[in-house]
């Protein structure tokens, strides 16, 4: 019997990427059994928000001090709790998206008591080109936080196409993305082309002159659920980007 390897291991990655999916559909279902019980707001932790990931919490507040953002854009709210981090730590407006019915109802229970989150049941596109046209809000310097590309569809590309033109000031952390040289962070692959890779990024950053980062501590001392991540940022804060030494330039 003959084998075809390269095939073999597109549907290897296709495996794993179902299982993935699996596996984050069950802990989705165990934290709304688990809200339901409780009926409990949001309330700060440590471990909440972020894949719980301590080191990455420390590069996002320190591109806070640097760049004293105004307001967050967050895609994929899912149930929250990154939401929750942003809008209490932080104390700006964050406006979140999610497109699955079921998370946003959740998501809504929990974070009902956060007066400046702005729940939206809308696709991460459409959530990004309406806010788009409203001047108050692109005129804010912006942390964007995209993270709804876990589907079958992945908006990630479209998503900086549409923000990187109407924001002038921003920074994106892209979550789920690998981190090259250190295959301890964990990243989607959803098959031929659709990898969160410097290479599947690779003609939007060029479009829109963008400066990509990636986090310097090993994926050895992070804590949580180690996903990787790299972090983009406009051309007017390409400098600024050099006071963050918790982050390197891409390779």
């Amino acid at each position: 019997m003959i084998f075809d390897l390269r095939r073999l291991r597109t549907q290897w990655r296709e495996l794993n990427a179902r299982v993935d999916q699996l596996e984050r559909k069950l802990r989705e279902t165990d934290g709304i059994v688990d809200a339901l019980l409780s009926d409990a707001d949001y309330t700060p932790d440590l471990d909440l928000g972020m894949n719980g990931q301590h080191r990455r919490k420390e590069v996002v507040e320190q591109l806070f001090d640097q760049f004293a953002f105004e307001q967050v854009l967050e895609t994929g709210t899912f149930l929250g709790a990154t939401t929750g981090y942003f809008a209490t730590k932080f104390r700006v407006p964050v406006y979140t998206s999610e497109l699955m019915h079921r998370n946003y109802h959740f998501s809504r229970r929990t974070l009902r008591n956060l007066e400046n989150v702005k729940l939206h049941l809308q696709d991460s596109r459409s959530f990004i080109r309406q806010l788009s046209t409203n001047s108050e809000i692109t005129s804010k310097r912006t942390f964007f936080y995209l993270d709804a590309h876990w589907y079958d569809d992945l908006p990630l590309e479209d998503e900086i196409d549409l923000l990187a033109p109407s924001w002038k000031d921003f920074v994106i952390l892209i979550d789920d993305f690998q981190v090259p040289g250190d295959p301890g962070y964990q990243y989607d692959d959803y098959g031929p082309g659709k990898a969160l890779t410097l290479q599947y990024l690779s003609a939007a950053v060029k479009r829109h002159q963008l400066s990509v980062f990636f986090p310097k501590a090993s994926s050895k001392t992070e804590t949580g659920k180690k996903r990787g991540y790299c972090i983009l940022a406009s051309p007017t804060l390409a400098d600024g980007m050099k006071g963050c030494d918790l982050l390197v330039v891409a390779p």
